[in-house]
């Protein structure tokens, strides 16, 4: 047996005490101002736009009075992190999913997403694919039982206290072999604010529905990632909106987003956002005033 005896512990000296009590308190203001806005749910009263970093693609999130609704369910390797974030926002069921358009980085994880959170709604655009992501989310829609909905123009869906509406394509539209511009453009108008999601929809989108009328909004949620082929001059001057959200993968080899839209952002003054380097962007908006956070 060794002779050694055993140490007894340290009296806690007065400099350790205030440390410890430093740590409690950096511990409380961490998770009461600090944590991640994914650990806040937004509240009552609120309507909120969450822009989740899925990479190069696109999947959001709605709320609105304890409502959910999904837009876009990002590439097919977005499952977990969609998942995850819908975890994080306590999310137990979705009033409505949306699919903007068949390509894959817009509907690559849908059929997970449904298959965990089975909506009541479902829409998606009159736009026919043959991909293996497209099969998988129509199996999914029918085995969620959702409501399924080819949106157009005018359909209108009330989540809480927000009114979303479909602003294209319209039943005719001329674009049914160019997925991009079959993209459901959403208005969502609430809390004294509007977010307008715009998918891929590029500028022959951008025109038609300057020619219907545009009101001014608040957010947008930038078309195709912020290519050059979305985001026109004219339709910016339109809808002047406060902030700008894009969603888009770390070097990319699209080069998203484009100079040219990044350069028409701040010559408008528009504060923008992206995810490749932000990460997830969250609009919280309340009584026409909107704080931002970003998640990374």
């Amino acid at each position: 047996m060794s002779g050694r005896g055993r140490r007894g512990k340290k009296p806690l000296t007065f400099g350790g005490l205030c440390l410890a009590l430093l740590a409690l308190f950096a511990a409380y203001m961490w998770e009461q101002y600090l944590a991640p806005a994914a650990q806040m749910p937004p509240q009552d009263g609120e309507m909120s736009l969450i822009v989740l970093d899925v990479g190069q693609g696109d999947s959001l999130l709605l709320h609105s009075d304890g409502q959910w609704a999904l837009v876009d369910a990002g590439t097919p390797d977005s499952a977990d992190a969609i998942l995850q974030a819908m975890e994080n926002y306590g999310i137990r069921s979705l009033a409505l999913a949306v699919a903007t358009h068949p390509h894959a980085d817009h509907i690559g994880s849908m059929a997970a997403v449904l298959d965990a959170y089975p909506p009541a709604v479902f829409w998606m655009p009159d736009a026919v694919h043959t991909s293996a992501a497209y099969e998988r989310m129509l199996d999914a829609v029918e085995r969620s039982g959702a409501d399924a909905v080819l949106a157009q123009t005018g359909d209108v869906f009330t989540l809480g206290s927000m009114r979303i509406t479909v602003l294209s394509p319209d039943a005719d539209a001329p674009y049914a072999d160019d997925f991009n511009n079959m993209s459901l453009v959403l208005l969502c108008e609430g809390a004294g604010v509007r977010f307008l999601l715009t998918g891929d929809a590029e500028e022959p989108v951008e025109q038609d529905m300057l020619q219907n009328g545009l009101p001014e909004i608040d957010v947008l949620k930038a078309g195709h990632h912020g290519s050059s082929t979305s985001s026109s001059l004219p339709f910016l001057q339109a809808i002047r909106p406060v902030y700008a959200a894009i969603s888009c993968g770390v070097d990319n080899s699209y080069g998203h987003p484009h100079r040219e839209t990044l350069a028409a952002f701040s010559d408008l003054g528009i504060l923008t956002y992206r995810t490749d380097t932000q990460g997830t962007i969250v609009f919280n908006a309340s009584g026409g005033k909107i704080d931002v956070y970003t998640e990374r």
